[in-house]
């Protein structure tokens, strides 16, 4: 890089305006002279058009590496020249071609036999230059050694005696820029002493507006600036040598093409400055020179690496000013610049860079997320942290910052999403992190140590919100306060005492002892004394510490506490209140809160009506969590019944239940879905429907039940909806809905474990397809006639469910228990059950399933099974379920048409209990067992497998049947050859697969499957309570799970007989998802199901399958899934008259149509 003399400068002015098709016609002194200028105006100013001129007097035409050619003297000056311009091309474009040929020029000039002296030295000090300038791109350390030998050469060749070399100057200055890189790598004081000497002897002598000079000023600048950074005891004299040479260039560098890194240099001295010595104004000066440097490169066409650096540097000062001003738009601009240096660069020929690159860019989106809530940005956040740790070295220092950060990434997503794979993630990058700080990277080590252990107790925290596992909240305490000890920078040090505080108000409210709730406000007092006003969180250390106020005052009742806690809190949202913000809701849920602890306390109207107002803004709020936004609802809801607001309780509970399917997000899948689910939903769904009944409205009540239970089952049937409609008025959105929703079935389907890389890019895939899923149907909401596509079905739709006999919903909720009895024609019967409250009821249920169930089977525990199912049944039927059967014996009198069916749809702890046989179990008494029952979780299913009828090909029934009678572990089935073999002597016969044993794998029977409309299985299955989608058939190889089996669509499925434990036994995590084997079935595509509540006798199998199939095929009639009710009833009569005891027939029941 050659300064302009006014040769040069002359000669740059007469450049051609019109260089397209300029051609080298004569290599005469005064073309060279002008090639030179252009190349120099580039250099020093940035013309683009300049460097375009040369390139295309250079290169055009010309073979880019010709032979030495010793009769053409001028050749070596044009050959250096192409190879100048290769090389700023390939500094400005990124083609590897060019510096490649740029450097194979070069080597071959230097082959010339008659170099002289000039164009030897200029020769080595371009080589030095090519290396240089790909150190620049690459962070490759050997090239700066090259370059160091080469401009070392240039300027021994030119310290020979000869005439003065004109670029002596220019090289002496690229070697000093070499110094200071290779200082840099190697920690050699030596070097940087020998850079600096060099440099302020150049700064000294030449010109004061000289281009080389003001270079030499920054290069100064960033010399010390990297010897303070590498410098162990950081002396400040070395920012303040810095910060003076910056200045000074940023004065004189007003149209250099290195202003923009003026500006990024004098921003980091001020950073460092600020992290010395935390002022407002040092991080704000810092902020806005790095932004007027990052603007100056973004006005350029290109990108160089080094000015990626500068974006990626700026976005790194932008994290820090966010601890200064808190907002969430410092950190959306951070990563916006971070998004820009990332923008067209190649990891595969650039990887150093490119993983500094995306290591800050994680860093970033972590920060983003931890401050806006939005998921997304975690996924960015693991995405760029996965890349960074693919390609950097891996004894690099960078990795364990690294590592640290791909743990937080980890963690924050697991806070959204709840995958305990995210978090074994976390905990494994994060404890990798802290193992490599002990060794390596001291001064991380001191920085960075805070931040992993608050990134760790983060994490438990998030855990324990979850389980509630008090040795998950210890250890979120425990390294908090290790943050708090180790902390060196003052301004995070609020933040930290804080988070100390918040964990132990959650002590206190598990424990109940108020030392944690003392040592809790007095944590948080810690952190208000040394955040100022404009403070990193701030906003979250005042809700904090209104939280711990709201709960003192609960204790003390000094009102001083609670009117301290709303001015804090209205102080936290004030900082928000025009942007969209994802924590303002549980800010004003905790806002409403401490009102409501006022009102109940002062009983005070305006409190209360301050809190259901602030609940109701909370859960509108778009941009917060979707379960902020349902707690908030819940809680307005819930206050609002127990003061008689019912107007307010409907309102309420009515938005949480519209968005309850959103929890439950088709972007996860089913396992993460139903953990959403069991910590969620409680009775909200039931509560909304008493709510409803409460204000004299049933209807509404259905609608709500429908739309808040069973939400996992029905977003998958949800993506196998008839489209016909669609694909007949729009055909393009109908093809691409059916590929999405094809892709997130596929995509549902669960695959062995692979590497973690595959694992992380499903999980991404499916979000992505559940975002586009989304939109599609949206956008076919804006279609006419297409409004209410998958929306929640109304009363008038969901009424048609009671077509072939009545439904008949129980809600069990908090505050009430009321039947309703649905038929297809007739207004909606509501019964109230005032003697079955909801505690009534979870008793019962607990008594059945986590006592009764578990006796031994033999004679005196089948007594005692029997007795208790007895006295169930007959607490039912006196608490009202003996009205129930009234008003079906009234509808059955007035039937005309065929069998009077009644289907039962019971909520909560209800569904858990055998209402099927409700009753005064008498002999000859009348009670539920009376009538052909069937189960429905919910009125959807029903109509959904009514729909599917047309698919069904009546002329034939393939049945499907298996027999595994031995299982390991388990008792050998010694009946199933007798209950087959009533099989193989029925109507199915013909068209039978039969497995027995060793035929009866998991593949085959998910192979045969979608080859039968009937299966009947006889096998053990296994429940699991805990987790219900591992509940499964046990085959000679394995489990077939319920998570495997709701992922099969069963096009032609008609009907399954369930012949094992356990089938249709409902959990009491999850009562109203209907998360049992049965239910699964019916998901996969059966229309019917046969399956049990609790475990069945072996010895009822052969005679319960000879009395169903002969009364399904009486008369040889063909057999039909919808006349499988009516023959299980029969059956179950036929046990009854034999005297065969309650709780082995009551097991049996039916689902479906």
């Amino acid at each position: 890089m050659r300064p302009l003399s006014s040769a040069c400068m002359s000669a740059s002015a007469t450049l051609p305006h019109t260089t397209m098709g300029s051609k080298i016609v004569n290599n005469t002194a005064t073309q060279i002279e002008r090639v030179e200028a252009a190349l120099a105006s580039f250099e020093w100013y940035g013309k683009d058009k300049h460097l375009d001129y040369a390139i295309e007097t250079c290169l055009e035409d010309v073979d880019p590496i010709p032979l030495p050619d010793e009769r053409d003297t001028q050749y070596p000056q044009w050959a250096i020249l192409r190879a100048r311009c290769l090389r700023l091309r390939f500094d400005r474009e990124g083609s590897q071609d060019d510096i490649d040929t740029s450097r194979q020029l070069l080597e071959a000039i230097q082959q010339h036999p008659h170099l002289d002296r000039a164009n030897r030295i200029e020769v080595l000090f371009r080589l030095g230059e090519v290396h240089y300038t790909l150190f620049d791109a690459y962070c490759d350390h050997a090239s700066t050694d090259r370059a160091y030998t080469f401009f070392s050469d240039a300027l021994s060749v030119a310290s020979e005696q000869g005439e003065p070399i004109k670029l002596f100057d220019e090289i002496r200055y690229r070697f000093a820029r070499c110094l200071s890189a290779r200082a840099t790598l190697r920690r050699e004081e030596a070097h940087f002493s020998q850079a600096v000497e060099i440099l302020e002897e150049l700064i000294a002598r030449r010109d004061y507006n000289d281009p080389l000079r003001i270079n030499a000023l920054q290069t100064l600048s960033v010399a010390f600036y990297l010897r303070y950074y590498v410098s162990p005891q950081k002396p400040e004299s070395l920012l303040t040598q810095c910060e003076k040479n910056a200045r000074e260039a940023l004065e004189l560098s007003a149209n250099l093409r290195c202003r923009p890194y003026v500006f990024s240099v004098l921003s980091s001295v001020l950073r460092q400055r600020y992290l010395r010595h935390p002022a407002a104004d040092l991080i704000h000066e810092a902020s806005e020179l790095g932004e007027q440097g990052a603007t100056l490169v973004l006005r350029s066409q290109w990108l160089r690496a080094i000015d990626r650096r500068l974006l990626t540097d700026f976005g790194d000062m932008l994290k820090d000013a966010r601890t200064v001003e808190g907002t969430l738009e410092t950190m959306r601009k951070a990563a916006h610049y971070e998004r820009l240096a990332l923008t067209g660069v190649h990891p595969t020929t650039r990887k150093l860079p490119y993983a500094r690159c995306v290591m800050n860019a994680c860093i970033t989106f972590c920060n983003l997320c931890e401050e806006g809530g939005d998921p997304k940005h975690a996924d960015e956040a693991v995405t760029y942290g996965n890349e960074a740790l693919r390609y950097f070295p891996a004894q690099a220092e960078q990795l364990t910052v690294i590592l640290a950060a791909l743990g937080w990434s980890y963690g924050l997503r697991y806070s959204h999403y709840g995958d305990d794979k995210d978090f074994k993630h976390a905990i494994s990058f994060m404890e990798q992190a802290s193992e490599r700080s002990k060794n390596k990277n001291v001064e991380w080590a001191e920085c960075g140590m805070p931040e992993l252990h608050r990134n760790l107790g983060f994490l438990y925290d998030q855990k324990f919100r979850r389980n509630r596992q008090a040795t998950d909240l210890e250890r979120a305490i425990e390294f908090g306060q290790l943050c708090v000890d180790l902390d060196p920078v003052g301004n995070r040090k609020p933040s930290y005492l804080s988070q100390v505080g918040e964990r132990l108000l959650y002590r206190y409210e598990l424990t109940g002892n108020t030392d944690d709730l003392v040592k809790s406000i007095s944590s948080a007092e810690a952190s208000l004394s040394l955040s100022n006003s404009s403070g990193y969180q701030r906003h979250t250390i005042l809700v904090r510490y209104a939280r711990s106020l709201r709960r003192r005052y609960e204790v003390a009742k000094d009102p001083r506490d609670i009117q301290l806690a709303i001015i804090c809190i209205a102080e936290a949202l004030e900082r928000y209140e025009k942007t969209s913000f994802a924590h303002r809701t549980p800010y004003l849920s905790e806002l409403a809160a401490a009102h409501q602890a006022r009102y109940d306390h002062s009983g005070d109207p305006r409190d209360l009506r301050a809190a259901l107002d602030t609940y109701e803004i909370a859960s509108t709020n778009l941009s917060a969590a979707i379960k902020d936004r349902i707690e908030a609802a819940r809680a307005g809801g819930i206050l609002a019944y127990r003061t008689n607001c019912v107007w307010a309780a409907a309102k309420g509970f009515c938005t949480a239940v519209a968005l309850l399917p959103r929890l439950a997000w088709i972007g996860m899948n089913t396992r993460d879905r139903q953990k959403k689910v069991t910590f969620a939903t409680g009775l909200l769904a039931c509560n909304a429907a008493a709510a409803a009944i409460e204000i004299r409205n049933p209807e509404h009540a259905v609608e709500l039940l429908e739309h808040g239970r069973s939400i996992i089952w029905r977003s998958i049937l949800d993506l196998r909806t008839d489209i016909q409609e669609l694909t007949a008025a729009h055909p393009p959105l109908a093809a691409e809905l059916l590929v999405v929703a094809q892709a997130l079935e596929y995509d549902e389907v669960e695959a062995p474990e692979g590497t973690p890389e595959l694992e992380e890019e499903r999980s991404q895939r499916r979000r992505r397809l559940a975002e586009r899923w989304e939109d599609i149907v949206n956008q076919v909401r804006e279609l006419e006639g297409f409004e209410s596509f998958l929306e929640p079905p109304r009363y008038d739709k969901l009424q048609q469910a009671a077509h072939d006999g009545p439904v008949v919903i129980i809600n069990v909720s908090e505050y009430r228990t009321d039947a309703m009895v649905i038929t297809a024609t007739e207004p909606l019967v509501q019964i109230p059950l005032p003697d079955l409250p909801c505690q009534d009821i979870n008793a019962l249920a607990y008594a059945w399933q986590h006592q009764t169930l578990k006796y031994p089977k033999d004679g005196e525990g089948s007594r005692c099974v029997d007795q208790v199912l007895q006295h169930i049944c007959r607490r039912l039927w006196d608490g009202g379920f003996g009205h129930i059967a009234a008003v079906l014996k009234e509808m059955k009198a007035g039937h005309k048409n065929g069998d009077f069916r009644v289907w039962l749809m019971p909520t909560g702890m209800l569904s858990l209990l055998p209402i099927h046989c409700a009753g005064p179990c008498q002999p000859n008494a009348f009670g539920m067992y009376d009538f052909i029952t069937s189960y429905t979780g919910t009125l959807s299913s029903l109509l959904y497998a009514r729909g599917t009828s047309a698919t069904y090909n009546n002329a034939g029934y393939r049945m499907l049947a298996i027999a595994q009678p031995k299982v390991a572990n388990f008792p050998i089935l010694r009946c199933i050859e007798q209950e087959i073999g009533t099989l193989l002597h029925s109507a199915f016969a013909p068209n039978m697969t039969f497995l027995s044993e060793g035929e009866t794998t998991v593949s085959r029977f998910v192979a045969e499957l979608p080859q039968h409309e009937w299966l009947h299985c006889c096998s053990h299955a296994t429940w699991n309570s805990a987790d219900p989608l591992d509940s499964a058939f046990c085959l000679k190889d394995g489990k077939v799970t319920l998570s495997s089996i709701v992922g099969l669509h069963l096009r032609t499925a008609q009907f399954a007989f369930l012949s094992a434990c356990h089938t249709a036994r409902q959990t009491s995590l999850l009562p109203d998802e209907s998360m049992h084997l049965a239910a699964g079935m019916q998901v996969s595509g059966f229309r019917g199901v046969l399956a049990t509540q609790w475990a069945m006798a072996d010895q009822d199998g052969p005679t319960l399958t000879r009395v169903f199939y002969d009364y399904l095929t009486k008369d040889a009639r063909p057999p039909e899934a919808r006349n499988a009710a009516h023959a299980l009833h029969l059956a179950l009569r036929h046990f009854r008259l034999r005297d065969i005891p309650m709780y082995r027939w009551a097991s049996f029941v039916h689902f479906g149509i």
